[in-house]
């Protein structure tokens, strides 16, 4: 595993090095620096833009959450109701590092900690409830003949007053 890895061990930093090639080819002024110079820099990309090149979950929520809502009001009302909850949950969150929690800040982690265990129980749960309601709307659905399903997918106006509590609707998950 040695060969797979540089050891940068007065940073104490395990860099992958296919993640030094790609910095090397981004990189044409490599070649022209000193060593050292080149490992300050590898040191300093590696940490502010691999390190912090996490996906952005908002945009991906906010696509989830639309999926799932089968008519305008309803995706309009999620947005807005989302939208607050980030904001409420920005105002909280610049609560759970507090200085007299410092240097370790062991309340601030288990908090976080906290946090995220919850969110995981709560995701689970929403995807348990999603796939039960897909299957439930499977089973009413099977067990209509063409003809019946062909008449329920013409009623138009039932569809906008129905939404998502159509037997064709899936949920995405």
């Amino acid at each position: 595993m040695g060969a797979l890895y540089t050891h940068y061990d007065d940073q104490r930093l395990k860099v992958p090095r296919f993640l030094e090639a790609v910095y090397y080819l981004a990189t044409p002024s490599s070649d022209t620096l000193p060593l050292a110079a080149n490992k300050m820099l590898m040191n300093l990309k590696l940490r502010t833009n691999i390190a912090d090149a996490d996906p952005y979950f908002h945009p991906i929520l906010s696509a989830w959450i639309s999926e799932n809502s089968f008519n305008v009001k309803k995706r309009a009302l999620t947005a807005a109701t989302y939208n607050v909850i980030v904001q409420i949950g920005s105002l909280i969150g610049s609560q759970i590092y507090r200085a007299d929690d410092a240097p370790y800040y062991y309340r601030g982690n288990k908090v976080l900690i906290s946090i995220c265990a919850l969110s995981l129980v709560v995701m689970l749960g929403q995807r348990w409830w999603l796939m039960l309601l897909n299957k439930r709307k499977e089973k009413v659905w099977g067990r209509m003949d063409e003809e019946e399903r062909l008449i329920y997918q013409e009623q138009i106006a039932e569809r906008e007053k129905d939404g998502n509590k159509r037997l064709e609707f899936r949920f995405r998950f």
